[in-house]
């Protein structure tokens, strides 16, 4: 088996606690409480690297080198400043209709299970009411306060 012959590349950021099972359950019981039915829809969840396209890391290289101290800056980063890698839980519909298509949802979940990110993309011809600004707010504060913001 060649994978056993390749190094063991350094993983930064704290290590995943979170199962599979714990982490396809938050999102879809998010959208329960939105008032979705999680069977509509086609979920994926994969492990990625949640700073944009590794920039951080390659920044790091850049500046510092392969060296111990890169590593050493690249992993207290990782468990404060940066975000490490995460769940990405993607929702999407499998529909001949285009415009169910266009629906989609993404939630991203720390290595420890909690929900750090939800974005659900509506296609702008959707039904719906419209939101004012102080709706707006008002919904985006609840949403805060209700995760401890």
């Amino acid at each position: 088996m060649l994978a056993a012959a390749l190094p063991k590349r350094a993983a930064f950021g704290p290590e995943f606690t979170a199962t599979r099972d714990r982490v396809a359950a938050l999102p879809d019981a998010g959208l329960r409480a939105a008032g979705s039915d999680p069977a509509r829809w086609t979920r994926t969840a994969t492990v990625r690297d949640a700073s944009v396209d590794g920039a951080l890391r390659r920044f790091l290289r850049d500046s510092l080198g392969e060296s111990a101290r890169a590593a050493a800056v690249l992993q207290a980063l990782a468990t404060s400043y940066a975000p490490g890698p995460v769940w990405e839980v993607r929702y999407v519909r499998r529909s001949p209709v285009i415009a169910e298509r266009a629906e989609s949802g993404l939630q991203l979940v720390r290595a420890d299970g909690a929900v750090r990110q939800v974005m659900h993309e509506v296609p702008d011809a959707a039904p719906g009411d419209t939101l004012t600004a102080d709706r707006a707010r008002a919904a985006t504060a609840a949403a805060l306060r209700a995760r401890g913001v």
